[in-house]
Parts: C-alpha cells; sequence; structure tokens
C-alpha cells in the first residue's frame, strides 16, 4: 500500500486519517481504515510514503488533529508524538488506537522535507544502514547492509547531483523518520514500544543532523502471529519504509522484496 498521487483526496490518507474521541462530532469525518482492519485479520502490509510538505506517510495520520488545531488557531510543529500532539485534549488516551501507534509502534515522526530548504544540506537522507542490534531484524541476515541512492539520479547533472546542483540536493528529503533518538528527546519520551523495531536506520547527509540514525524503515510484529478467519495462509510480520523506494538501488531494494515475499510465501 503507498501514497496516492492525489494527496488531498488519496486513498491512504482516507484510511489513515484519526481523530480522537474527545473530538469525535466535531466536523471532521472518518472512514474505516482498512489497512488496519487488514492486518487485524491476518493479512499482511508493504507500505511506503513519500512524504512531501503536503503528507503523504504515517504523518497523515494527524491530518484530523491538524485541522482541530487550525479551527483553535494553532500549527503544527515537528517533531510530533502520538501522546502529545494527536490529541488535543489532556485525559484522552485514544491515540493508543491510533494504526500508526497501535499497528507499527510509532511513537515520534519527524519529516526531512518539512524543514526549510536550506536545511536539506543538513538533513536529508544519503543512504540507508540496515539495523543489526533490533532482535526482529537480525532475524533476516540476507537483508542488504546499506543501500545507497540510486546512482543514475545522482550523477550527470540529475536532480539529486550535489556536484552539479550544490549541497542542497546531497540527498532525499522525500523522508520520514520513526522514534529517531534526537526526535525522542525532544518530546520528553524515553523508551520505545515493545512491538518497535527498526529495519533500516538513515545516515544523513552531516553527522550533526537530528535525523542522523533515526529509523526510516520498521518491521511490524504487533499482528504477525494472527492467521485468517479461514484459517488459511501464513503468519508473518509486515513491513513498512517511510521514503519511496523507487528513488534506492534497485537491485537491493528487489532483495528486500524477494526476503519478504518469501516470508509470505508468494511465488516469484
Amino acid at each position: 500500500w503507498i501514497y496516492g498521487a492525489n494527496m488531498l483526496n488519496s486513498g491512504w490518507k482516507k484510511n489513515l486519517i484519526f481523530i480522537a474521541e474527545s473530538e469525535a462530532g466535531a466536523g471532521t469525518s472518518m472512514e474505516l481504515n482498512l489497512v488496519r482492519l487488514f492486518l487485524r485479520a491476518g493479512g499482511h502490509v508493504l507500505s511506503y510514503g513519500y512524504s512531501d510538505r503536503s503528507g503523504g506517510g504515517l504523518v497523515d495520520c494527524f491530518d484530523g488533529a491538524d485541522l482541530t488545531r487550525s479551527e483553535r488557531g494553532g500549527q503544527q510543529r515537528f517533531p510530533l508524538s502520538m501522546q502529545d500532539d494527536l490529541i488535543l485534549n489532556s485525559g484522552d488516551n485514544s491515540y493508543e488506537v491510533c494504526m500508526a501507534y497501535d499497528d507499527y509502534g510509532v511513537s515520534v515522526i519527524d519529516r526531512v522535507a518539512y524543514c526549510d530548504q536550506e536545511d536539506f544540506a543538513v538533513n536529508s537522507m544519503k543512504m540507508v544502514i540496515v539495523d543489526k542490534n533490533d532482535p526482529v531484524t537480525s532475524m533476516y541476515p540476507g537483508l542488504p547492509d546499506t543501500i545507497n541512492l540510486l546512482e543514475e539520479i545522482t550523477t550527470n547533472g540529475m536532480f539529486w547531483d550535489e556536484g552539479f546542483w550544490g549541497s542542497s540536493r546531497c540527498g532525499l528529503w522525500y523522508v520520514e523518520a520513526f522514534d529517531g533518538p534526537v526526535h525522542m528527546e525532544e518530546k520528553g519520551i524515553s523508551r520505545h514500544l515493545d512491538w518497535f523495531h527498526p529495519m533500516y536506520r538513515m545516515k544523513a547527509c552531516s553527522g550533526l543532523s537530528s535525523f542522523e540514525d533515526a529509523p526510516v524503515a520498521l518491521i511490524l510484529t504487533r499482528n504477525a502471529n494472527r492467521l485468517s478467519y479461514s484459517g488459511t495462509g501464513v503468519a508473518a510480520n509486515s513491513f513498512h519504509f517511510g521514503f519511496p523506494l523507487w528513488y534506492l538501488e534497485h537491485e537491493a531494494v528487489e532483495k528486500i522484496f524477494e526476503i519478504i515475499f518469501t516470508e509470505w510465501q508468494i511465488k516469484q
């Protein structure tokens, strides 16, 4: 499941938008989240986003709160936490059933594209590194250790050619980060959820970036032991990437897909 080309009316956004219990009936409508139902019914999901300033990733779950915040004269500020920014009324714990939190295990989200353009030279993603310290990710020894941006888009004057265009094009900025160490500290959150499992972490254009070593791809274990109601199928993990995969080395991405589809017992 990926972002839709029509960002204002995409199926992804309609599924993901979350309305807190304390805001129900306040004028913002929410459709049934079919992705969440599919996971709970024993299905498996491979999702990824294209997160720019208009959304296109897990951050879309904040749209309901953002509408309410705008009506109250407020403004969305990144990084965003599920506990503090998804719910605008204290004492409302319904954020715990938001798909991004409950199924994906994410507590804090930030995105590179929300930064000022001059910060792209610091925060953009140059490559991703597999997280060998995570106990679930370590069960996938075949995952590529490092994945770089495609050479075709970083050379010969192409859009991401830093040597041609300058440091603002040093890396990809269509990137969401989940529970990054600096972002967690900024939001005052000291621990991850038990079912949060980073698969890949990003290397930023600068080691001083708040996005350095932030998780950008996740293995979703929350519903891994569920079988379909028919009793058929296979119990398996799901996966989410906070960036569009086609910008990265295709051979490495195909290897990841091979590993995922093997686990799902899908013939290739």
